[in-house]
């Protein structure tokens, strides 16, 4: 898992009405034989081309290995950090 400037990414909801229309992606929810991983700010996406991606990787049942599986880039995106592995802002 990698930390952004803010922390972990817990949760990612797409749509420009995150409450109503959103497609939510939750670390650790199922889509069929997928197991969400990991959500990862691409900062090299940023750093080369000046845009935010967002990368959402998977385990699919039966195989070790971790997948990407969406990229999201171009999009409004709502984002929740993992409160639990974050440090406290003093």
């Amino acid at each position: 898992m990698e930390r952004t400037p803010a922390g972990i990414i817990r949760k990612i909801v797409v749509g420009h009405n995150p409450k109503d229309e959103g497609m939510a992606f939750v670390v650790g929810n199922k889509f069929g034989d997928k197991l969400i991983t990991d959500i990862v700010e691409d900062i090299n996406q940023f750093h080369i081309f000046g845009k935010v991606r967002f990368l959402i990787y998977v385990k699919i049942n039966g195989r070790g290995e971790h997948m990407l599986w969406k990229s999201l880039d171009g999009v409004p995106v709502t984002i929740e950090y993992d409160l639990s592995q974050s440090e406290a802002i003093v």
